[in-house]
């Protein structure tokens, strides 16, 4: 298999695209969590984005993998863990309040949200 890391050094992250198997997934995150270091502004910054950022097409297609995902990098003690979505998957508030505090739960610290307008006429911008 061959595995995507792109190393953004603007942003100081790792951004991981989350098509890879359970095993592939620990073996990168193994790699990662040896690369990336805590940022010494402190615990409370995230504004460096000094961790992983799950993205893909969509990473919540498969989110048991997304939560497996997480949970090895908490585990790992890879700081700042974010994970970018167009929100296709928000089609109520109760799957939106459920799914993701599901993950803040398993140790997420963030998300970013995609606009990108080929997509609004599957997925309304309210979401």
């Amino acid at each position: 298999m061959e595995y995507i890391l792109r190393d953004t050094p603007s942003f100081l992250s790792w951004a991981v695209l989350l098509t890879a198997w359970k095993k592939d997934l620990y073996f990168l995150l193994n790699i990662l969590a040896d690369k990336i270091e805590p940022s010494f502004y402190g615990k409370n910054v995230i504004d460096l984005n000094l961790g992983i950022h799950f993205t893909g097409g969509e990473p919540f297609l498969n989110f048991e993998l997304l939560c497996e995902g997480v949970e090895m990098a908490k585990e790992l003690n890879i700081p700042s863990l974010f994970v970018e979505t167009n929100c296709y998957w928000a089609s109520s508030d109760n799957i939106t309040k459920e799914k993701l505090s599901n993950l803040k739960n398993k140790g997420l610290n963030g998300i970013m949200i995609s606009v990108n307008p080929f997509f609004l006429e599957f997925v309304p911008f309210e979401r």
